[in-house]
C-alpha cells in the first residue's frame, strides 16, 4: 500500500498531482466513494457516510493519499528536512517539509 517510488531524480507520491491540480475530480469521486458505500450498506442518499467508512475500513481518496505521503515520508527520511535546517530565518513555514531532489 505504500509504494512510493524515485526514479530518474523525479519523486513520485501516488496521485498527489492529480489531488492538487484536478480538484473538482477529487470532489467527483469523492461523492462517486460515498454513493457506492450507502448502496452497498444500503442506507438512504442523505445517510451520512463518515460512520460507515469507519464500519467497513474504507480510506476516502483524501485520507489515501495523507497515507501515502506518510509512507513517502517514511521510507525516505534521509531525503527529508525542515525548512528550518535549510536556513536560519524564522519563518512561519519553518517547520513545513522540505524534500530533497537530486537529478
Amino acid at each position: 500500500m505504500c509504494d512510493c517510488n524515485t526514479d530518474a531524480g523525479w519523486i513520485e507520491i501516488g496521485f498527489a498531482n492529480e489531488l492538487y491540480y484536478h480538484e473538482h475530480l477529487t470532489t467527483r469521486i469523492l461523492r462517486i466513494q460515498k454513493r457506492v458505500i450507502r448502496s452497498m450498506v444500503g442506507v438512504s442518499p442523505r445517510t451520512s457516510c463518515r460512520q460507515l467508512f469507519k464500519e467497513m475500513n474504507i480510506l476516502t481518496l483524501v485520507s489515501l493519499y495523507i497515507l501515502e505521503v506518510i509512507c513517502y515520508i517514511r521510507k525516505h527520511h534521509q531525503y527529508v528536512e525542515l525548512n528550518s535546517n535549510i536556513h536560519t530565518y524564522n519563518t512561519q513555514r519553518k517547520m513545513d517539509i522540505h524534500i530533497q531532489v537530486y537529478s
